[in-house]
């Protein structure tokens, strides 16, 4: 069984629908209408008409969450230069806070000799 194909264009059908009633011939969505209508029983045309917009809809939910983990991993990395630029400037501040200490310490020492 060969499926039938209906070369429409949804946009002159919507324009034809929208005020411009000459457009419907050549939009080729009449024919497409009239084989759902005659093909399909009302459950199988429901059906059709949802699952469209459902798997669009799974389909943005997929690539949406594929994008929101990549972005997560880039964050998750982010932090961990932060943390690390973070625990860099305490131990630089450490090491700064007993280099001044040991220069107070020796001018301290010096002064008390001049005095």
């Amino acid at each position: 069984m060969t499926p039938e194909i209906f070369p429409v264009s949804a946009r002159f059908a919507l324009r034809a629908k929208n005020g411009e009633p000459d457009l419907w011939e050549p939009s080729r969505f009449g024919a497409l209408e009239i084989y759902i209508q005659n093909t399909l029983d009302e459950n199988s045309q429901v059906r059709l008409k949802f699952s469209n917009p459902l798997g669009v809809a799974a389909n943005l939910v997929l690539r949406y969450c594929q994008a929101a983990k990549e972005q997560r991993m880039l964050l998750d990395k982010g932090l961990t230069l932060l943390q690390t630029v973070a625990d860099q400037q305490v131990i630089y501040r450490k090491i700064r806070a007993r280099n001044l200490n040991c220069i107070m310490q020796m001018w301290k020492t010096y002064s008390t000799r001049w005095n």
